[in-house]
């Protein structure tokens, strides 16, 4: 008898000892940070204090974070219950059968206790509990005390004949192991075991260091006499719930069972912290939590987290290719008239490190030049002023962003030529609306006034010529003339022209002698204009960059596209193409609808594949026959269609 109660003072020192070395002190950790909501990191605190009780209360002055042991300003801290997960380990064997003075048989006493937890646990909807045994199919995710204890109940081995063993513990910390760290659950395990041989002691390190890796806090009721204290097994399992801030609890068939939600209730607690990360870096990052407390400082354990870290990627949905200006015709300024003035674009801006953040700025540059910038939303918009354009030329346009971590990135360069054209301007035109009306004017009547000095001046030599054969001047004129040097008169042959004596000469008005024939027309001759086309496929290279001269005219009502000259009206080489592999017909309403001929590689509209039924074309979509690459172009584009977001469907 004295041995006896020897050996339970031991038992309950034992026991004692194993609940102060995981109670002495204050207990801190975090949960791995989640990431999922970057620039906004989540984690959860756990404090225990030397009671093992949760610490309630704490305010974010009492908690510092530190991120590669910078502190950091946290943004909300709030105590919450994430729910627990208790998976429950059977250890099948014989003393489990084992009866007392009542006939009740240990596993049956143990339901008796399981039966008064489940009866009075709160209800959670976040717990969740499992039950496995040797040699069985386990049980999970079991969604209340009272599934576990109907679980346990149905469960009916044969105690007597059972070999035990610890494959039931190695599932239970596989399943806590294998549980989402990120989720905030505390993980539990109870172990009901016999006492351990030592063929299945061997196994017992190993499992101990894969439970305090998983977190998991095991609870180990060893059904055993109290003799068992003093074996290695009963050691290596008080070890195993001492180094996992577990309990060990030995049982040999008088003492009171403890209450499972003595357990549970201090696991049920966590703070849930989230704070805005200063990390702009890809790579492996730490956090650990300092906590200030009346009873002294205390620093969790760090925690390790990989971050993958890269700048937004901006692109243009839909660019012009070409732009065209124009002014109207007859238009007095021309180049102060030319339209459009501006055109809008749209830009698309991806995240490939997966992690949606703001964007803070979006700039727009022109043949590198800072062409228009947003600071406020909506940040992929942009109006590009081309008022200043006035002669024709190829140009390059490329966007540029900044998120809210201030990484900043440039998309690719995409070329556009701006074509100006100003239709032709009259002379009269120019005249008319001009400041050279009124000097027009004084030309007009200065050469007026010099036509009517020349007419009267030709009119005042006529009549000179007129008078002189009269008898008056005839005298004087004859004086004057030398005999020697007048012509002289043959009988029989005519006078020389415009030289007959008292003929006078031919007359000329003023205005055929001073214009004798016209210099130049005042208009020329006209010819046919051909008629261009209303769109066109411009061939695209690898970079989706234009092909010189490269261009498909689209005027006929329908074309078809292939490599077998039979069939396709437009004959393009290439392999990944058909005989006859895609259709495009004008509708009367003057739409353009591109369909597939059932081609192998597929017809696709803005990297989206098309059906017989086909698509309505839109000014801008990229189109791929094949592999080949196009942009259609409407010659006088309507509108810009709107970019949309297709999901994709193997079965088109």
């Amino acid at each position: 008898m004295p041995r006896k109660i020897a050996l339970v003072l031991l038992a309950i020192w034992l026991l004692g000892a194993s609940i102060a070395r995981a109670q002495s002190d204050f207990f801190v950790s975090l949960t791995p940070p989640q990431t999922s909501q970057f620039p906004v990191i989540s984690t959860y605190l756990d404090v225990h204090g030397p009671g093992g009780d949760f610490v309630r209360g704490l305010s974010a002055d009492q908690v510092t974070l530190l991120e590669d042991d910078q502190p950091v300003q946290i943004q909300d801290i709030q105590e919450t219950q994430p729910g627990i997960e208790l998976m429950l380990a059977i250890n099948t064997a014989p003393s489990l059968a084992h009866r007392d003075g009542e006939g009740r048989a240990r596993h049956e006493q143990i339901g008796e206790a399981l039966t008064f937890w489940a009866e009075s646990a709160p209800a959670s909807a976040q717990d969740r509990y499992h039950l496995m045994a040797n040699g069985t199919s386990p049980s999970i995710d079991l969604p209340s005390p009272a599934a576990l204890l109907e679980a346990y109940n149905a469960f009916q081995p044969d105690y007597r004949s059972a070999e035990p063993s610890l494959d039931s513990l190695a599932a239970a910390i596989d399943m806590a192991t294998n549980l989402p760290a990120a989720s905030g659950q505390e993980r539990a395990i109870l172990l009901i075991t016999p006492q351990l041989e030592r063929d299945i002691l061997a196994a017992l390190p190993g499992l101990r260091e894969r439970a305090i890796s998983s977190g998991a806090h095991v609870y180990v009721w060893m059904v055993a006499p109290v003799e068992a204290l003093e074996t290695p097994g009963a050691q290596e399992l008080t070890r195993l719930a001492s180094d996992t801030r577990g309990q060990f609890f030995l049982y040999t068939g008088v003492e009171p069972i403890p209450d499972l939600e003595d357990y549970l209730g201090a696991l049920r607690s966590l703070y849930a912290i989230q704070y805005q990360t200063q990390l702009r870096a890809s790579g492996e990052h730490s956090l650990s939590a300092r906590l200030t407390l009346p009873e002294g400082e205390f620093v969790t354990p760090p925690q390790t987290f990989q971050l993958d870290i890269q700048a937004p990627n901006p692109m243009f949905i839909s660019p012009p290719v070409e732009v065209a200006r124009t002014s109207p015709a007859g238009s007095s300024s021309p180049l102060q008239d030319l339209t459009p003035a501006s055109i809008p674009l749209r830009i698309l801006v991806e995240f490939p490190d997966g992690k949606q953040r703001a964007i803070t700025r979006a700039s727009l540059y022109v043949d590198g030049k800072l062409a228009a910038e947003r600071n406020s939303p909506p940040f992929d918009q942009f109006e590009w002023d081309i008022s200043g354009y006035t002669t024709s030329g190829l140009h390059s346009m490329r966007v540029e962003v900044e998120d809210s971590l201030g990484l900043v990135s440039s998309g690719m360069e995409t070329p556009v030529e701006v074509k100006v054209s100003i239709p032709p301007v009259s002379f009269w035109t120019r005249v008319t609306r001009s400041n050279l009306l009124p000097s027009a004017a004084a030309v007009l009547i200065a050469g007026a006034s010099l036509g009517l000095v020349l007419f009267m001046a030709g009119r005042r030599r006529s009549r000179k010529s007129a008078g002189l054969g009269s008898a008056t001047r005839e005298p004087v004129t004859r004086s004057r003339k030398d005999p020697l040097t007048q012509p002289v008169t043959i009988p029989g042959e005519p006078l020389p022209k415009g030289n007959a004596p008292g003929r006078r000469a031919e007359k000329h008005s003023w205005t055929e002698r001073l214009n004798p024939a016209p210099l130049f027309r005042t208009g020329w001759p006209k010819r046919g204009i051909p008629t261009a086309p209303a769109a066109v496929l411009v061939r695209l290279g690898e970079n989706n960059e234009p092909l010189t001269g490269a261009a498909i005219p689209l005027g006929d009502p329908e074309i078809t596209f292939g490599h077998d000259p039979t069939q396709a009206t437009c004959v393009l080489e290439d392999a990944t193409l058909d005989g006859l592999h895609a259709r495009l017909r004008i509708e009367p309403d003057g739409s353009f609808i591109l369909t597939d001929q059932g081609s192998l590689a597929g017809t696709w509209v803005n990297y989206a594949p098309i059906s017989g039924e086909g698509v309505r074309l839109e000014h801008g979509d990229l189109i791929h026959l094949g592999r080949l690459a196009f942009r259609f172009n409407l010659s006088k584009p309507t509108q810009i269609r709107k970019p949309t977001i297709q999901v994709y469907d193997e079965r088109v």
